[in-house]
Order: structure tokens, then sequence, then C-alpha cells
């Protein structure tokens, strides 16, 4: 394994759009812990898909390292962060409603 293909940036990523988002601190740290845990499980099946694939043809090896899995990984890093905001923003609306 090369230095970037171990979800580091889209790690980054994640964090940087979490730490943008006007959301307490604890809540934050929740969504650092889980979207770097899911991000790196998704890094192990990106390892173990391209190695069937690379066993298979190491043309659709290249294309599916440096297209196929980087922008899925990159659409993964959104969803993760929009499925975060989402339940940010819920808990957000539930702590301003006065009884």
């Amino acid at each position: 394994m090369q230095d970037g293909c171990n979800g580091v940036n889209v790690t980054i990523l994640l964090c940087s759009a979490i730490l943008a988002f006007p959301a307490s601190w604890r809540f934050r740290a929740l969504g650092f812990l889980s979207g770097s845990l899911i991000i790196q499980a998704l890094n192990v099946v990106r390892f173990i898909s391209l190695y069937y694939i690379g066993q298979y043809s190491l043309s659709w090896f290249d294309f599916a390292h440096a297209y196929l899995w980087e922008s899925m990984l990159i659409l993964d890093t959104l969803v993760i962060f929009w499925i975060w905001v989402s339940r940010a923003g819920l808990s957000g609306a539930r702590a301003n409603v006065n009884p």
C-alpha cells in the first residue's frame, strides 16, 4: 500500500466539512469517529476488490484503481457527510424547541 491509498485524503475532506458545519463539539466528534471508521472499512473493501480485479485483468485493475474507486470514495464521503448533516440538523432542531 502506497501513501495516498489509505483513505486519509477523503478522511481529511470529511473532517474539514464537519468542522465547517455549525454543530456541537460532541456531535462533531461522533461524526469524526464514525465517518473515519466507515471510510476505513470501505477502504478495506477497496483493497480486497482491487486484489481480485488484479487477478482477473490488469487493465481493469488500472481503471478501478485510478478512476472507479477514487470516485466512489469521494462520493461515499459526501454521502456520509450528508447523512451526518441531516442528523445534526435534526438534533439541533430538537435542542432549539422550547416546551
